[in-house]
């Protein structure tokens, strides 16, 4: 089986699987963000672009002040096996 990551948002009384936003007014490789906004859960291909993810979603909300967005401390990064298709 091939492995792969997932980041997942931890808080109180939740876990939740995040997916990769890509949109004109985000970075050219996507930011962070829930499901319920209309994207998939992404699946990266290593723990380093997964990392990435999450310190440029926590860059971009505090250079423009987004409130709305996972938060980097409750972001974990989780080995997925993936089945062969």
């Amino acid at each position: 089986m091939k492995k792969g990551y997932i980041v997942v948002e931890t808080a109180e009384d939740f876990e939740q699987v995040l997916c990769l936003e890509k949109d004109d007014k985000y970075p050219d490789e996507g930011i962070l963000g829930w499901q319920d906004n209309g994207f998939n859960r992404h699946v990266f291909a290593n723990r380093k672009l997964a990392r990435e993810a999450i310190n440029r979603t926590h860059h971009f909300s505090l250079a423009f002040g987004y409130k709305n967005m996972p938060e980097k401390q409750h972001c974990k990064i989780h080995a997925v096996e993936l089945p062969e298709i």
